[in-house]
C-alpha cells in the first residue's frame, strides 16, 4: 500500500523537477537545435504570411533619376503611406527606402510625397493632438527615407496626416469638431515643430502644413501658425484640401497663406460604367477642374497630391470609397490612371502624385490582386499608364541567354535565334475579391 502512494508522489516530483532542471523544453538540453528550429519555422510561416515581415537588408545601391528635378517642372511622382511598424530598425527603414525609390523611379518619376500618421487625443471633440510611438515613424527614420531619396534624385514632399482609426465611426479628420479650437491649434502648433526643423535640415523641398482638415478651414489661427512655421522651414508650404471644398468652397485660410494648394482629389465620375474610354474619362475630370478654373483662371499652381481609385468594379461613381468591396478589376484603374494624366496635362497643372504605396511593400513580392486595392504595384496595366503619364520608356524584356551549341565535325553551329521579348499581359481580367485598402 505504500508503494502504491509513493507512485504519485514519484510523478509529482518528476513533472515538478524535469523543467526546473531542464526548461520547458527538456529536450533542449539534448537536442539544442531545436528551439532555434521552432523559432526559424514561426518566423518561416510569418513570412508566408507577410512578405515584408522578411529580414531586408541594403544591398544594391541607390537607384538614381535621370535628373533632379527642376523649378517649373512638372511635379511627377508616387504618395507613400508610411505607419511604422514595431522592429523597424535603421537598416529596415533604410533598405525598404531604397526598394521603394528603385520601383517609383522605374515609373518615371521625379518626386516622392510621404504621408505619416499623427492622432487626435480625444477622437473627434479632442483639443490635443500627438504621435505613436508604435505607429509614427521616429524623426530619425524620416531623416533616413529622406536621405535615400536625394541618393535617387527625387523631389521630397512631407505631409502629416491625422489618422482616423480613433475619431469614431463615420467621422473622418475632415469634420473634427474640437472642443476648444484656440487649444487645438497650440497643439498642432507643437507637433509640427521637430518635424519643420527636420524637413528644412534635410532638404525637404514642400512641406504639407495641413491635410483635408475641412472644419477648420477659414480659422483664424491659421495665418499666424503659418507665419510661425515659416521661422522654422524656409522652403515651399503647401495645404492639401479634399476635393470636396476644392470644388465648393472658396478656400480661404489657410490656402491664402500657402505656396501651393493642393488637392486630394477623388472626383466622382456618376455616368461612367466600366467601359468608359480614357477620353470620357478624361472629359470628365476637365469638367471639375474647369470649376476651379472659372473661378481663379489658372490651374498652374495647383497639385494633386493624391489620385488613384480602387482596382474594381463600378469604382468610376465613388473613386475615393475605400470601403466597399467588389470584384478586382485592373483595367478599371489603369483607364483611370490614363484619364487624369490626360486631364493634368490638358489643363496644365502643376503635377499629380498617384496614391499610394505603403512603405514596406515590397515590389518583388506583391501579389497585385493581394495588395491594398488602392495599390499599383505589379498591376502591369496600371503600371503602364503611370509610364506612359510620365514620359518613362516602356521595359523591355531581358533575353535569356542561349547556350552555344555543341559543335560536330559533320554539322556547322548555327547562330543563336534572336531572343523575343515577353508578349505583354493580356488585357482580360478575371474578377476576384479584393481586400481592403489602407488608410
Amino acid at each position: 500500500m505504500k508503494r502504491l502512494l509513493l507512485v504519485p508522489l514519484v510523478l509529482l516530483l518528476i513533472i515538478v523537477g524535469v523543467p526546473l532542471a531542464f526548461g520547458n523544453d527538456p529536450l533542449a538540453s539534448v537536442l539544442p537545435n531545436r528551439i532555434a528550429e521552432k523559432k526559424a519555422a514561426a518566423a518561416a510561416a510569418l513570412e508566408a504570411r507577410d512578405p515584408s515581415a522578411a529580414p531586408i537588408k541594403v544591398t544594391k545601391p541607390p537607384a538614381k533619376a535621370p535628373e533632379r528635378w527642376k523649378p517649373g517642372e512638372p511635379q511627377w511622382g508616387v504618395h507613400i503611406y508610411w505607419a511604422a511598424q514595431r522592429g523597424e530598425t535603421d537598416e529596415i527603414v533604410r533598405a525598404r527606402a531604397r526598394r521603394l525609390f528603385r520601383y517609383i523611379i522605374g515609373l518615371g518619376a521625379n518626386s516622392v510625397a510621404v504621408s505619416f500618421p499623427f492622432y487626435s487625443v480625444d477622437g473627434r471633440f479632442g483639443d490635443t493632438v500627438g504621435t505613436r510611438s508604435t505607429r509614427t515613424p521616429s524623426l530619425k527614420h524620416l531623416e533616413i527615407m529622406i536621405d535615400e531619396a536625394r541618393r535617387s534624385r527625387l523631389r521630397v514632399t512631407l505631409r502629416p496626416l491625422m489618422d482616423e482609426k480613433n475619431l469614431g465611426q463615420g467621422n473622418w479628420r475632415g469634420n473634427i469638431q474640437p472642443s476648444d479650437r484656440d487649444a487645438w491649434f497650440a497643439s498642432y502648433k507643437k507637433l509640427l515643430g521637430p518635424y519643420l526643423d527636420m524637413a528644412q535640415s534635410n532638404g525637404v523641398q514642400t512641406f504639407v502644413i495641413g491635410t483635408e482638415l475641412n472644419s477648420l478651414e477659414g480659422n483664424r489661427n491659421w495665418k499666424p501658425l503659418i507665419a510661425w512655421a515659416r521661422t522654422h522651414f524656409r522652403r515651399e508650404m503647401a495645404y492639401a484640401a479634399n476635393w470636396d471644398n476644392f470644388v465648393y468652397s472658396k478656400m480661404s485660410a489657410p490656402v491664402g497663406e500657402v505656396n501651393r494648394l493642393g488637392v486630394d482629389a477623388y472626383f466622382p465620375l456618376k455616368n461612367l460604367g466600366d467601359d468608359a474610354t480614357v477620353q470620357q474619362i478624361a472629359d470628365g475630370w476637365e469638367t471639375w477642374l474647369r470649376k476651379e478654373k472659372g473661378r481663379n483662371g489658372d490651374l498652374s499652381r495647383i497639385l494633386l497630391y493624391e489620385a488613384g481609385i480602387v482596382a474594381q468594379h463600378n469604382a468610376y461613381h465613388a473613386p475615393g470609397d475605400f470601403y466597399t468591396r467588389r470584384f478586382y478589376d485592373e483595367m478599371v484603374q489603369a483607364k483611370w490612371y490614363a484619364g487624369v494624366c490626360r486631364a493634368v496635362k490638358a489643363e496644365n497643372l502643376a503635377g499629380v502624385y498617384w496614391w499610394g504605396i505603403e512603405f514596406r511593400s515590397d515590389p518583388s513580392a506583391v501579389v497585385p490582386r493581394q495588395d491594398t486595392r488602392f495599390g499599383i504595384i505589379n498591376r502591369k496595366h496600371t503600371e503602364a499608364a503611370i509610364r506612359s503619364c510620365f514620359g518613362a520608356p516602356t521595359p523591355t524584356a531581358t533575353p535569356r541567354p542561349t547556350p552555344s551549341p555543341t559543335a560536330s565535325p559533320s554539322v556547322k553551329p548555327s547562330p543563336s535565334p534572336t531572343p523575343s521579348a515577353t508578349p505583354a499581359p493580356s488585357m482580360s481580367i478575371t474578377p476576384t475579391a479584393v481586400s481592403k485598402g489602407f488608410p
